[in-house]
């Protein structure tokens, strides 16, 4: 009786159209398998976004792809608002955020700014974000381009955006996987590449099954060969450090201690330190604390003579409460009350500020997107002016007819929707004085946050305050602006 014959294996990325890769099949199916961070590192044009997104897509996984070079982090939270009991926040959901995603790839991550590579280690170590839980995310994948090597000849292409990433990062991805570019491929798959490897086949593997399956290999294997996979690594080491290579332990188990983070918490927020302001008796007490806690974790200090710190030159600023504020146009004066109808600051290293007879001109969300087809100023000229501006991004409020609509994202709101956007685009536009229209749902926080400041603002010591600052800056309530727009006559 002839024997059965056995079905071809199936080859994992030639069965998604990704030719030429049948040898990194295997490390792909382990790293879906046991769901750990996942690099990929290859030069551009060596379908780094095309494989994993083909396999979110086989996989069926709820997949957000977000370019790490552009991304605004709020965009992957969602919009911040109050929640019922006033003592927190909640998230409002976009399309783009992460809450519900079962697979995140982050794109270019390498080119991110470094404070954004810090806030996206949580997501890949720890599937968390801002300290939450991400209890649907499975799996955490991102791709780079090479960055520069040390000793680059004058043939080799260089990524000069593309930095090493930060090492505490980088050795949170167990899988990393070099990309072949198109000239090292055999004849044959590049033919292949080219007549369809552009698009997934018609006929789509059951990716899943076999994912399961490895699964199910892995969690039956032996404690004697995960011993020898120990002892392999571990003699690898030495040997490593001797030719000056990296070589990353595993991540230690989790020492975090609820109970002493409470502890540390209700310290520094009591009453006793007073806020814990710059330049305050409550900031000194924060710093000895902070000291103590440093020596006795048995840090060394590599601050400044010999100490843990580094001092930071500041500015501090306290609007008087003899200030008035006053608009007059064609139907007479308004007066604007504090804490009632606008709050202010002044972040500038001067005793006094006085505007007198500026005009007043309101210019919409106060946005300048050339990249989005967008220019809320229209030649506009600010210098010399007050400007006054909506809060948020200009698709906030829009209908789905609107032209506007989804240039922006909707609901989610980018650095254009930031009040910190909105004042430094007045300076740069030579405005003397900006105002924001406050709203409660597009700001994501009330009135009484605004007030919180009482005229009081800091900032870092600049060489050219005026260059950077507006003399005048501050928020409008909503119920006050239309009296302020109708004494302008419109």
């Amino acid at each position: 009786m002839p024997r059965k014959k056995k079905p071809a294996p199936l080859r994992l990325l030639r069965s998604l159209n990704l030719f030429g890769l049948d040898h990194l099949d295997p490390v792909i199916l382990a790293a879906l398998a046991d769901e750990r961070p996942l690099l990929l590192i290859a030069p551009h044009g060596t379908a780094k976004s095309e494989l994993l997104n083909r396999l979110a897509t086989v996989l069926g996984l709820a997949h957000r792809h977000y370019n790490a070079s552009l991304i605004a982090f709020d965009d992957l939270l969602g919009y911040p608002v109050p929640n019922a009991a006033r003592d927190g926040l909640t998230y409002l959901r976009t399309p783009g955020d992460l809450w519900q995603a079962e697979s995140v790839f982050l794109d270019e991550i390498s080119r991110c700014r470094p404070e954004t590579q810090n806030k996206l280690f949580a997501i890949v170590h720890e599937k968390r974000i801002q300290g939450l839980p991400l209890a649907q995310l499975r799996y955490r994948w991102a791709a780079m381009n090479p960055p520069p090597s040390p000793n680059a000849s004058d043939d080799e292409e260089v990524y000069e955006g593309s930095l090493p990433l930060d090492p505490a990062l980088a050795d949170r991805f167990p899988w990393v996987l070099p990309l072949p570019v198109l000239a090292e491929l055999k004849r044959e798959d590049r033919l292949a590449l080219i007549a369809g490897g552009d698009a997934l086949p018609a006929d789509l593997p059951d990716v899943g099954a076999l994912v399961a399956r490895t699964s199910g290999i892995l969690a039956r294997t032996p404690q004697t060969d995960r011993d020898w996979a120990g002892a392999y690594v571990d003699a690898l080491i030495p040997p490593l450090l001797a030719a000056l290579l990296a070589a990353s332990p595993a991540a230690s188990a989790d020492r975090t201690d609820p109970a002493r983070l409470s502890d540390i918490t209700r310290e520094l927020a009591s009453d006793a330190y007073g806020g814990r302001a710059p330049g305050t008796p409550g900031e000194t007490l924060t710093v000895a604390y902070l000291e103590r806690a440093f020596r006795d974790l048995g840090l060394e200090p590599g601050g400044e003579a010999g100490t843990f710190f580094q001092s930071v030159p500041m500015t501090r600023t306290q609007l008087g409460a003899d200030g008035r504020y006053a608009v007059t146009g064609p139907k007479g004066e308004t007066v604007l009350a504090p804490g009632r109808d606008i709050s202010l600051i002044s972040l500038l290293p001067v005793d006094r500020v006085t505007i007198e007879s500026a005009p007043m001109v309101f210019v919409g969300y106060g946005v300048n997107a050339p990249e989005r087809g967008w220019d809320d100023f229209k030649g506009v000229d600010l210098e010399g002016k007050v400007a006054i501006f909506l809060i948020n991004d200009p698709d906030f409020e829009a209908a789905a007819a609107d032209p506007v609509a989804g240039r922006f994202g909707g609901r989610a709101a980018t650095y254009y929707a930031r009040w910190t956007y909105k004042f430094e685009e007045a300076v740069r536009r030579g405005a003397v004085a900006a105002l924001i229209v406050h709203q409660t749902e597009g700001a994501g926080y009330g009135w009484s946050t605004v007030l919180a400041s009482g005229g009081e603002g800091y900032d870092l010591a600049r060489a050219k305050p005026s260059a950077e600052r507006l003399p005048l800056q501050g928020w409008l309530t909503a119920e006050a602006s239309p009296r302020l727009f109708a004494a302008a006559g419109l």
